[in-house]
């Protein structure tokens, strides 16, 4: 077979671009200006004349910071494709000119991505232009020469509203020309549907322009959520985020049907709010309508605020022409992304055009919390939502948006939020999210540091070091504050309703200074401590009164180091007694506290460490033996089970008062399922099942009652 000459393929490969050029339906050769193409990444684009293939070329330099540069395709090039075939084509000519560096390995050349998928086309380092030449990229329109990032070929085709040409190669420095971009079809140019969303997850700049901006980059985490945008400020001009083309043409079937919404983060600033001539602005041949910036902007500070404008003329100042006429054709829209009169850091993500309700989402910030506290539950909701009713599983409720409750009983509680936007309501329930423990049973609370984290009904106070460790809790920073014994490190719980109760923890210190525990605690003022230092060989029982010091028994001795004490503290009523290690220490009767929380404590004491806490009532049965049955109760009724504490197996009770179907379910404290100790139909009557927890650790448990449409929930404690 003879070899065709080297020349002669080139004249050959020449026909055949200029076919494929020829064919093009919708081209750009840039010889009347830029036509509507632009770029995003960390450099600077504008028309180059006489530079062409040939004529005029787009050029794109790149200044080196970090972020990629892609081209950026007008709107003629969006729509739908479904009317492409896999013989049409996909092209453009690229120069390169490298100033220093090398290659990097260039993720693909072309990219197109919409509602329905993202895909990417000539991937790999296999695609590297040469230096100082021109080279053409064709790609077919054949799915089988795409590779999916996302969706699907067939939907992304329905509704392409992103194409981006790859305009970085090096690392380091470099610019390139663009000329004849082409596609060889006509996309039916769609008019704006409500189905736009940036996330900027992918890490690009995703079609968005930012004009008299400082430096832009994309952060992968930070966002809300994800990747976001971080714009940086520039001096003396207001930045402006213009849109991608996607988001431009026809907006008359999204008119009083949808909203824009985009999220603002004030990440820092300096300086006073400016008075800015618009928030958000589109325009077209048929007029001008802009958003004012609204007063809420200061809840941006250091925080994601989502903000929402309705596409509908009453929530609009319209400048020019007429809101019918703008809708027709909307050319540009504009974001001001610059507020404060000094310097700034903006964040950006989230511009969409939406008709969806909202996704509801919320937290609680203590899901574990005793009689007489508050827990606040916080909306985290997207699409802006401006109504919310939450349910917090004891009868009351709240339209606030960030409620604080306190209940007024023990038990577990589901918890439920109703979030509206202007498009819907969308409910959302969590189940057996807080746990509020009650003063009814015999053990108040326990905990034996087993796993981690800490237990969330404990609240550390001071500028402290806290964690578990080795199965203990253990400080172990220098926190004090010298000459004041208030100023230490105190792990606190409990309930401020607890009067008569005894505490049992035993400690270990590796230091020489302050460790302890105290107990009827009302506020940081006024408390009971029992306290030990062997650096003085100062041992105490104190009160704080207002802050006032007073020792109500002390004694001189020294503690080992390294070695595990067990002290109990029982305040019954005005009698307060201290043993250590099983033994009497003191015994005092004071009247400035009746109840109070409880914890353990530490002051300039670095290697202290806790186990085995624990705190139960004094004045009430312990709940060791089996309870009478007597009568049936008026209701279903889910008794305290007994023994408990326990180990390693306990018995609960029940009664129902006619035969129903019955399920009792073991639950760990985080809600998870641990065992199903029995499913079927009870007769009336008092009914046991016993729950054998010898392969679980130590811990509090939840048991749960369903007995037709009753539940009942109640918590054990198991301590090996």
């Amino acid at each position: 077979m003879k070899q065709i000459p080297s020349f002669l393929m080139l004249v050959l490969t020449g026909i055949l671009l200029l076919n494929i050029q020829t064919n093009a339906q919708v081209f750009t050769d840039f010889e009347s200006g830029l036509d509507g193409w632009t770029a995003v990444g960390d450099g600077q684009f504008y028309l180059e004349e006489g530079t062409g293939n040939p004529g005029n070329a787009m050029r794109v330099d790149d200044d080196a910071t970090g972020n990629m540069l892609y081209a950026i395709a007008p709107r003629q090039y969006l729509g739908d494709w479904s009317n492409a075939t896999a013989e049409d084509s996909l092209f453009y000519d690229l120069f390169l000119t490298r100033i220093g560096g090398s290659f990097i390995n260039t993720s693909r050349i072309f990219s197109i991505s919409g509602p329905g998928g993202r895909a990417w086309g000539l991937l790999g380092s296999a695609y590297n232009p040469p230096d100082q030449q021109w080279r053409r990229y064709v790609i077919s329109l054949n799915p089988d020469d795409w590779v999916m990032q996302s969706g699907t070929w067939e939907a992304l085709i329905q509704n392409v509203t992103l194409l981006e040409l790859t305009a970085e190669f090096i690392v380091g420095g470099e610019f390139v020309r663009l000329d004849n971009i082409g596609i060889t079809f006509t996309p039916e140019i769609r008019k704006l549907q409500a189905n736009l969303h940036n996330t900027f997850d992918q890490g690009s700049f995703e079609g968005w322009i930012f004009e008299n901006a400082g430096p832009v980059s994309v952060q992968n985490t930070g966002g809300n959520p994800g990747g976001y945008l971080r714009i940086g400020d520039a001096s003396g001009v207001i930045s402006n985020a213009i849109a991608p083309p996607a988001y431009l043409g026809d907006w008359t079937e999204i008119d009083g049907k949808a909203a824009l919404n985009f999220d603002i983060n004030i990440i820092s600033h300096s300086g006073p709010l400016l008075d800015l001539d618009f928030f958000v602005r589109i325009s077209g041949p048929g007029g001008i309508a802009r958003v004012e910036l609204p007063a809420d902007i200061v809840e941006a500070y250091a925080s994601w605020k989502t903000f929402s404008f309705f596409i509908g003329e009453s929530d609009w100042i319209v400048e020019e022409g007429t809101w019918a006429g703008l809708m027709q054709q909307v050319d540009e829209l504009r974001i001001t992304v610059e507020f404060i009169s000094g310097t700034e850091v903006i964040g950006f993500d989230n511009p969409m055009i939406t008709d969806a309700p909202p996704v509801t989402d919320f937290t609680v910030t203590k899901p574990f919390i005793f009689l007489g506290d508050s827990t606040q539950f916080r909306d985290n909701s997207r699409l802006a939502p401006f109504e919310w009713n939450w349910s917090f599983g004891d009868g009351n409720s709240s339209a606030e948006k960030n409620p604080w409750h306190e209940y007024t009983e023990g038990g577990v509680f589901t918890v439920g939020l109703n979030t509206t936007n202007r498009f819907g309501t969308t409910p959302l329930q969590k189940e057996n999210l807080v746990e509020v423990a009650g003063i009814t049973d015999s053990l108040l609370f326990a905990d034996d540091f087993s796993t981690a984290p800490i237990h969330p009904a404990w609240t550390l106070l001071g500028n402290c070091t806290w964690s578990i460790s080795g199965g203990t809790l253990a400080q172990t920073s220098n926190y004090h504050v010298p000459g004041n014994l208030r100023g230490a490190c105190f792990g606190l719980t409990g309930s401020r309703f607890w009067d008569d109760y005894l505490l049992n923890v035993d400690f270990r210190s590796t230091d020489d200074d302050g460790i302890g525990a105290f107990f009827r605690y009302q506020d940081p003022d006024n408390f009971y401590l029992f306290y030990w230092r062997e650096e003085i060989g100062h041992r105490a029982l104190k009160k704080f009164v207002d802050g006032v010091e007073t020792d109500l028994i002390a004694d001189t001795a020294y503690y080992e180091k390294n070695r595990w004490y067990n002290l109990k503290i029982e305040a019954t009523g005005p009698e307060i007694t201290v043993w250590l290690d099983d033994e009497i220490l003191y015994e005092v009767a004071d009247t400035s506290f009746s109840d109070g929380r409880a914890g353990v404590y530490c002051w300039a004491n670095q290697s202290s460490y806790w186990d085995n806490f624990s705190v139960s009532r004094t004045n009430m049965d312990t709940g060791t033996s089996l309870p009478l049955t007597g009568e049936l109760p008026g209701n279903i009724y889910l008794d305290q089970n007994y023994p408990n504490p326990f180990n390693p197996s306990t018995t609960i009770r029940f009664a129902v008062q006619q035969p129903e179907q019955v399920t009792i379910t073991v639950y760990d404290i985080t809600g998870r399922v641990v065992s199903t100790l029995f499913s079927g139909t009870k007769p009336a009557g008092w009914h046991d099942v016993v729950w054998d927890a010898s392969g679980y650790g130590s811990g509090i448990y939840l048991y749960r009652l369903q007995a037709g449409s009753t539940v009942q929930t109640r918590k054990m404690m198991l301590v090996k």
